[in-house]
């Protein structure tokens, strides 16, 4: 049976689709193509970039700050979740003054969320074990994205009048960035999705992994890679994340790396279980 739930399956389904849609007359771009055809349609004053720290969001910003006219004010938006490791944190600012000093009108902003991860970490570990004990796991429910990246971010582009905002999301990255980029395609524009508010432009959205890491090795400005990479994690995302600890991702180099993070992730899913075991023999 055919099965989605691998990067190879979900690139291959990608490509076959945009494919099938190109050849209706569909916009089917990507790489700094579709950088230009997003300029060319909508001509933005001002566009947004998030970064993360990861390789697709650095690529992305690459392809942004390159195939953009000067006269758009670029803003380079990094969310400090306040759950990150020390070194992204490092190397993100590093790169800011990169993005700065090689490239015309790039304005590099960090944006934190009202309240700290610490404030939600119980509950959203109680959450995930109880989706992951009786199935049915849906990420919006956790509102920890939501509570301390989409939020800030989202209060930035208001408060900036930004109306485009361009992400490094692929659709061979997981099954739900897949079915996300297969809407926007059905939609008639691909890697790109008009939503009420504002646009989401997504220019390595069929993409592998490896084209991206080879497109940033042979870029003329050799710009760095995250460090965590070379650790042995494959995504830069939050140290603390219960994905990691229930779905058992990125686990290895953490407890390597970061045992204390490890432990305390352990420590956190244990107590979350247990809370729902007591909570069900209470019922018994």
């Amino acid at each position: 049976m055919f099965s989605l739930w691998n990067e190879r399956a979900r690139l291959v389904s990608i490509r076959n689709l945009s494919e099938r849609y190109g050849a209706r007359g569909y916009k089917v771009y990507s790489g700094i193509p579709l950088v230009r055809e997003v300029y060319r349609v909508f001509k933005p004053e001002r566009v947004a970039i998030a970064f993360s720290g990861g390789a697709d969001s650095l690529a992305t910003v690459l392809m942004v700050l390159e195939g953009l006219p000067d006269s758009v004010e670029k803003h380079v938006i990094f969310n400090n979740t306040t759950n990150e490791f020390p070194e992204n944190i490092r190397y993100v600012r590093e790169m800011f003054d990169f993005f700065e000093e090689n490239f015309e009108n790039v304005k590099c902003v960090e944006v934190k969320p009202r309240k700290h991860f610490a404030d939600y970490v119980r509950r959203v570990y109680y959450v995930s074990a109880k989706m992951k004990i009786n199935g049915g796991w849906k990420k919006q429910k956790l509102r920890c994205c939501f509570n301390l990246k989409e939020k800030p971010s989202e209060e930035y582009y208001k408060e900036n009048n930004i109306k485009i905002v361009f992400t490094g999301l692929r659709a061979g990255e997981s099954i739900f960035r897949y079915r996300f980029t297969v809407f926007a395609l059905t939609r008639g524009f691909a890697g790109v999705y008009i939503g009420k508010n504002k646009i989401n432009a997504m220019p390595v959205w069929n993409w592998s992994r490896e084209q991206v890491h080879k497109y940033l090795e042979k870029h003329p400005l050799k710009p760095k890679v995250n460090p965590l990479y070379e650790k042995g994690f494959r995504q830069i995302g939050c140290m603390l994340c219960p994905v990691k600890f229930f779905f058992d991702k990125e686990l290895p180099p953490l407890r390597e790396h970061y045992p204390h993070v490890y432990k305390v992730g352990l420590r956190l899913k244990r107590e979350a279980i247990g809370k729902i075991f007591l909570e069900e023999s209470v019922k018994l």
